[in-house]
């Protein structure tokens, strides 16, 4: 029987980042998407055949930030129903947290942490 994989969306404008968590989220068993910005992970979601369980959103993008997102996401069931972990390289992050996230990381940030929150997150949906 094939043992069920997460799939993790990662949304960041910086292809370094988006490969790096790619690969770290690979070697913890979980499949990602990548999409560059909120309209993208938008337009990924709307036209996927398998809604992803999980996603890192940036916060700071162009196009449509990941405040944006957040804000969209409050209004649309299937959305706000996706557990999220923000993060972003803006240190005000924590006083003014996003809508409805699992977790805020401030960058940069270990793999580690990265890892920790993940497992938590995916293990929650289990």
């Amino acid at each position: 029987m094939e043992q069920f994989q997460p799939l993790v969306l990662v949304v960041d404008d910086d292809e370094l980042i988006v490969e790096a968590l790619a690969e770290i989220l690979a070697d913890e068993g979980l499949q990602t998407a990548r999409a560059r910005n909120g309209v993208d992970a938008l337009l990924f979601i709307a036209d996927s055949v398998r809604i992803p369980d999980l996603i890192v959103l940036d916060m700071m993008m162009p196009r449509m930030d990941g405040w944006t997102f957040c804000r969209i996401r409050q209004r649309l069931e299937l959305l706000k129903a996706i557990p999220v972990i923000a993060i972003s390289a803006d240190s005000n992050i924590g006083g003014r947290p996003p809508l409805g996230v699992e977790a805020i990381l401030p960058k940069p940030f270990h793999p580690d942490d990265i890892t920790r929150m993940v497992r938590r997150v995916v293990g929650s949906l289990a």
